[in-house]
C-alpha cells in the first residue's frame, strides 16, 4: 500500500515552541504526521508535526492540537524569534 500525501488547509490558533493548535474544516487522525509550512514574522517556517489532539467544533470543522517531531535549526530560530516574549 502507498500513501498519498495531501494538503489541508489549516489556521493557526496558538503556536509555542512546544506544538501548534490548528483549526482546520477536514479531519484528520490521531497520531498522524505531517508538515507544517507557513511565514512567521516574515520568515518561511516548516515543521514535522505529529497530531496529539482532535476535537469537533460547533458548526463543523476540528481543533488539532499537534506537536513538533521535526524542525531545523534555522526554523527552529524562527519560531524562538517569533514566540519571544520579553520580560517587562
Amino acid at each position: 500500500m502507498a500513501l498519498v500525501p495531501s494538503a489541508v488547509s489549516v489556521q493557526i490558533l496558538d503556536i509555542s515552541r512546544g506544538g501548534v493548535l490548528l483549526r482546520s474544516t477536514h479531519g484528520v487522525r490521531l497520531a498522524s504526521t505531517g508538515k507544517l509550512t507557513t511565514m512567521l514574522k516574515g520568515q518561511p517556517f516548516t515543521a514535522e508535526v505529529e497530531v496529539r489532539r482532535v476535537e469537533s467544533v460547533p458548526g463543523g470543522g476540528c481543533r488539532i492540537g499537534a506537536r513538533f517531531i521535526g524542525i531545523s535549526t534555522e526554523h527552529k530560530r524562527v519560531l524562538e524569534d517569533f514566540t519571544f516574549r520579553p520580560s517587562s
